[in-house]
C-alpha cells in the first residue's frame, strides 16, 4: 500500500527549490511565435471613426478581407484610443490558415479602401520579427533628409536647338549614340567599348537605352549617358517595354536559378524564364514560366522541331494598365497592373486562338461614355465552325463585335495608330486550295455597332499590310 502523506519518509521530502526538466515535454508543446501568429496580418491605413461607427467600419472592411480568404467580425480586432474615443486608423486579423495571411498581403496591400483610404497589410510576425531585431525604435526619430542633388533630365535630347533625333549604332566592340544630320554626317554623342554583351535598344518614348549583360539588363540616359536603372535577370536574352515606360519584361532561355539571399529575386522567381519589373523601384512584380507551343515535337526523321518563340510573349495595353498573355488554342489571360492580379481570377477561354493585340490607343467608341480597353483577336476555323475575328472590352470582358470568316489560310491584325479602325488582313485559299487571295476586314471601331467594310477586290496575296502614322491611309 502507497504511504499517506503523514507518513512519507524523511529522505522523500520535496524541495520546492528542486529544478524539474521539463525539455522534452516544452519540445512538444511550446507555441513558437512566429507559427502561432502566422494566420494574423495587421491592416493599416484606416479611417479613424467614433465608437458609434466602429462596428459598421468593421463590416465594411470584412467585405474586402473576404475576397482572398475566410475571417469574421470576432476575428478582427480594431482597437480604440481611450482619449479620443475614436479607432486608431488600424486593425489585427486573424484568417483560417497561413496561407491565406500570405495571399491577403500580396492582393491588398496597397490597394484602395474607399476614394480617400489606401490600406496597408503585412503579417503580424514580420512586424513582431522587425521588432525584435531592432530594427524599430521605440522613440521617433525624424528621417534624415538627403539635401536635394539635380538629376540628369532623362529627355534632354527634346530640347535640342535644331530638333534632331537621335540613333544608336552597336559596330564590333563598340556603342555609338549620334545625332541625325540632315545633310552632313553623322555627329557623334558618345561612344563606348563594351557598352553592352549582346544588343542594345532604345525604350519606346526614346528615354532609355537597354544594354545585356551576363548579370541583367541596365538602362542608361541623360546627358551623361549615366546608369539609371538595373535589373537583376541573370542571362537574359530579351526584353520589352510597355508603351508609358513604367514596366518592362526580361525573358531568357534558361531558367532562373535563384540562390538563397539574393537581394532582389526570391524563391518566387527560381524555376521562371519571365520577370515583369517595376522600372521606377526595380523590383519584380511576377514571374512566368515559358509556355511550350502547340504541335508535334520531333519530324518524320524523329529530329527535334524547333519552335518559334512568341514575342512579345506578354502585350501591353496603350495606358500600361493590363497586361496579357496568350495560351494559343486556349485562353487569353488578363492580370492588372500594378499588382499583376489576374482579371476577375480567371483566363478568358477563347477556344482556338491564334493570335491578339490590343488597341494602341483609348478606342472612343461611339456611346461608351466608361472605361475600357480594346483588344482583337481571331480564331481559326474548328471543324464545321468558321474562322472569326472578335473585339473584346476590358475590364468587362464582353465581345462587342464578331465576324465570321471562310476559308482562312491566315490572319494578321493591323490597329491603326489612334484606334479608330483595325484592318484584318485576311488570306484566303479557293475550295481546291489550289489558288490564293487576300481580304481586307476593316473595322470602324468608333462608329456605331462597329461596321466592317471588306475590300475584296485584291487577287493575290498580299504580303503585308501598314496605316499611315496618324492617319487613316
Amino acid at each position: 500500500m502507497a504511504p499517506s502523506f503523514e507518513n512519507l519518509p524523511e529522505d522523500d521530502d520535496y524541495d520546492e527549490e528542486e529544478e524539474l526538466d521539463f525539455g522534452d515535454l516544452q519540445d512538444q508543446y511550446e507555441v513558437r511565435m512566429e507559427e502561432g501568429l502566422d494566420a494574423f496580418v495587421v491592416v493599416d491605413g484606416l479611417p479613424k471613426v467614433r465608437e458609434d461607427a466602429h462596428q459598421k467600419l468593421v463590416k465594411f472592411l470584412l467585405r474586402k478581407l473576404n475576397t482572398v480568404g475566410k475571417t469574421g467580425e470576432d476575428l478582427i480586432f480594431m482597437p480604440i484610443n481611450e482619449e479620443t474615443g475614436m479607432t486608431d486608423g488600424y486593425a489585427f486579423v486573424e484568417y483560417e490558415t497561413p496561407e491565406q495571411a500570405v495571399a491577403a498581403t500580396k492582393a491588398l496591400h496597397g490597394t484602395s479602401l474607399d476614394k480617400r483610404h489606401a490600406i496597408a497589410v503585412n503579417k503580424l510576425t514580420d512586424i513582431e520579427r522587425y521588432g525584435r531585431e531592432g530594427r524599430i525604435d521605440d522613440e521617433y526619430t525624424a528621417p534624415e533628409i538627403e539635401p536635394f542633388t539635380e538629376r540628369d533630365h532623362l529627355r534632354w535630347w527634346l530640347g535640342d536647338p535644331e530638333a534632331r533625333d537621335q540613333f544608336v549604332m552597336y559596330r564590333n566592340e563598340n556603342v555609338g549614340v549620334y545625332w541625325n544630320e540632315k545633310e552632313d554626317p553623322p555627329a557623334p554623342v558618345v561612344d563606348r567599348q563594351h557598352w553592352t554583351e549582346s544588343f542594345v535598344q532604345w525604350s519606346p518614348l526614346g528615354t532609355y537605352l537597354t544594354s545585356m549583360h551576363a548579370q541583367g539588363v541596365q538602362l542608361w540616359g541623360g546627358p551623361s549617358w549615366s546608369r539609371q536603372k538595373r535589373f537583376a535577370h541573370p542571362g537574359a536574352n530579351l526584353v520589352d517595354f510597355s508603351p508609358n515606360e513604367k514596366y518592362i519584361t526580361t525573358w531568357s532561355h534558361r531558367p532562373l536559378q535563384v540562390d538563397e539571399g539574393h537581394p532582389i529575386l526570391t524563391a518566387e522567381e527560381d524555376g521562371k524564364n519571365y520577370i515583369i519589373w517595376d522600372i521606377a523601384t526595380q523590383k519584380p512584380l511576377r514571374s512566368f514560366v515559358t509556355l511550350d507551343q502547340p504541335g508535334p515535337t520531333q519530324d518524320a526523321d524523329g529530329n527535334a522541331i524547333k519552335k518559334k518563340l512568341q514575342w512579345p510573349a506578354f502585350k501591353w495595353s496603350s495606358d500600361d494598365k493590363y497586361v496579357a498573355r496568350m495560351t494559343q488554342g486556349q485562353s487569353i489571360s488578363v492580370y492588372e497592373l500594378p499588382k499583376m492580379n489576374l482579371l476577375d481570377k480567371t483566363s478568358i477561354k477563347i477556344e482556338g486562338v491564334m493570335d491578339f493585340e490590343w488597341a494602341p490607343a483609348l478606342p472612343q467608341r461611339d456611346s461608351i461614355k466608361t472605361y475600357e480597353q480594346l483588344f482583337c483577336y481571331w480564331t481559326p476555323e474548328l471543324g464545321s465552325n468558321p474562322a472569326k475575328v472578335g473585339l473584346m472590352s476590358i475590364p468587362s470582358k464582353e465581345v462587342v463585335r464578331t465576324r465570321n470568316l471562310f476559308n482562312v489560310s491566315d490572319a494578321k491584325l493591323h490597329w491603326q495608330s489612334q484606334a479608330a479602325y483595325v484592318c484584318v488582313k485576311v488570306d484566303r485559299h479557293s475550295k481546291s486550295k489550289k489558288s490564293n487571295a487576300t481580304n481586307l476586314e476593316i473595322f470602324r471601331v468608333r462608329e456605331k455597332g462597329v461596321p466592317v467594310e471588306v475590300v475584296d477586290s485584291l487577287k493575290d496575296t498580299v504580303i503585308n499590310f501598314a496605316w499611315e502614322p496618324s492617319g487613316d491611309r
